[in-house]
């Protein structure tokens, strides 16, 4: 009985281990970074994965081994733009899958940034304050992206007019009315508009 009992506990073992949270990166203004062990080792390993929102974007970010983690973290601004998180490269263009039209994609359209080296910077930057427990800096941090890009932000632009041109229905021109509503919704905190579930209660 008692061999029955030790060799239950080292199968089950580490299946609850595997299941078992772990809470890794924490700011007093956001949600901490919490996944199981296997969700850890799945964005460890999945070469491409294109998140679902900003916060998912960071669990994905915080899976990289606790070198790069506090390497990224002790870099300047301009080190973060210019270096990213890992060296410069396509690579978070990639794995993100940025240069194509997911929802996480046109969240940043919505933003009026459509380059995916200026979606790169924007959430490197965001994830660098959320590292270093401050505040994410929604508007500086679009500034800081898209500086110097401007012109591949509107080629991007053009780009993606081009490519949802077809079977688009065209609607009236109803800018006016679009201004008063762009007016309400620029008073809105960024954090409630961008991280929605995640505010605290």
């Amino acid at each position: 009985m008692r061999k029955v009992i030790i060799t239950l506990l080292f199968t089950v073992l580490p299946l609850l281990n595997g299941f078992s949270l772990d809470t890794l990166y924490t700011n007093p203004n956001y949600p901490p970074i919490v996944y199981s062990k296997t969700e850890y080792k799945f964005y460890k390993y999945t070469a491409k994965y294109i998140p679902s929102n900003l916060f998912h974007a960071f669990k994905i970010l915080g899976s990289n081994d606790s070198h790069i983690i506090e390497r990224f973290k002790r870099r300047t601004i301009p080190a973060v733009v210019n270096k990213g998180i890992y060296y410069p490269s396509a690579r978070l263009r990639k794995e993100f899958c940025l240069e194509g039209y997911s929802g996480f994609v046109l969240g940043f359209h919505k933003m009026g940034i459509y380059y995916p080296k200026a979606m790169e910077t924007f959430v490197l930057l965001s994830f660098h304050q959320y590292l270093n427990q401050e505040k994410i800096e929604w508007i500086h941090n679009k500034g800081l992206a898209l500086d110097g890009h401007k012109k591949s932000n509107r080629i991007w632009k053009k780009r993606k007019r081009k490519i949802f041109k077809r079977g688009e229905v065209r609607v009236k021109d109803t800018r006016r009315k679009n201004k008063k509503k762009k007016s309400e919704s620029e008073t809105e905190n960024p954090d409630q508009k961008y991280w929605g579930e995640f505010e605290k209660k």
